[in-house]
């Protein structure tokens, strides 16, 4: 009875693990920032300085410190894979300096209107997502997320499913709603952290650390995953053996 048992769970796992999702599935690029702009995935977004960078310690190990002069940006194009209406999750640590209207990551061509970042907004107390779809319109999610306090670190992230923007902060959703987005084309884009692809004079003063862009949709307890790990200085790659949803053992 006991060989019986044990045969049944062993299937039961081998089904489940078979249906699970892993945390790094789909991970586009993961920029660390522990003393340099490399893409820790071996997907080859690597990064480039505007400005003279430095680093700081930061939420995880070391962080980006940046003022309004300085910016990185990866060195080409994220290629097939974040563009059009396509699910996407893009998450970061972020710890403002001044506050202010700032944005600290955006993805996309303002100047062809596919912008899709995240931005402070002024005083720099509340942050939000900074979309325009398609060249039709500009929407702003301002004020939907509680306060966040200048000078501690905080986790964003934004996900969209095709249909649905979905925004969490420091773990939790606050907000969200539906829209159309057309984000770059089969060409991609480069990725900015620290300034804005298309809003001007809108240069973050702050330090960044763990951004990561995935070509899927992260579910919230793997946000939540995400953040406690962060609170406890721990990366990513981390989740894939703790047992915490986003490991082969957390069924999908």
């Amino acid at each position: 009875m006991k060989y019986v048992t044990t045969m049944m769970a062993m299937v039961v796992f081998m089904v489940g693990a078979a249906h699970a999702q892993v945390i790094t599935n789909n991970l586009v690029g993961y920029w660390q920032f522990d003393g340099d702009l490399t893409d820790t995935t071996g997907n080859n977004h690597m990064g480039v300085g505007g400005g003279t960078l430095d680093y700081v310690a930061g939420q995880i190990g070391n962080a980006l410190n940046l003022d309004s002069a300085e910016y990185a940006i990866t060195a080409a194009n994220i290629i097939n894979t974040v563009y059009g209406a396509n699910a996407r999750t893009m998450n970061v640590w972020f710890n403002d300096d001044v506050g202010g209207t700032e944005a600290f990551v955006s993805y996309g061509r303002g100047g062809q209107a596919d912008l899709f970042e995240m931005i402070l907004y002024s005083p720099g107390t509340t942050w939000g997502g900074h979309f325009w779809g398609g060249g039709v319109y500009e929407t702003a999610l301002s004020g939907v997320v509680p306060a966040i306090v200048v000078g501690q670190w905080h986790m964003a992230t934004l996900v969209y499913d095709g249909v649905n923007i979905s925004v969490y902060s420091d773990g939790a959703l606050v907000g969200g709603y539906g829209l159309a987005l057309n984000t770059c084309g089969l060409g991609g884009t480069q990725l900015y952290a620290g300034s804005s692809s298309s809003t001007a004079n809108a240069d973050y003063d702050g330090q960044l650390d763990d951004l990561a862009l995935w070509d899927r949709v992260l579910t919230g307890p793997e946000i939540q995953s995400i953040y406690d790990a962060g609170v406890a200085g721990n990366d990513i790659y981390s989740l894939l053996s703790s047992g915490a949803p986003g490991t082969l053992i957390y069924g999908k």
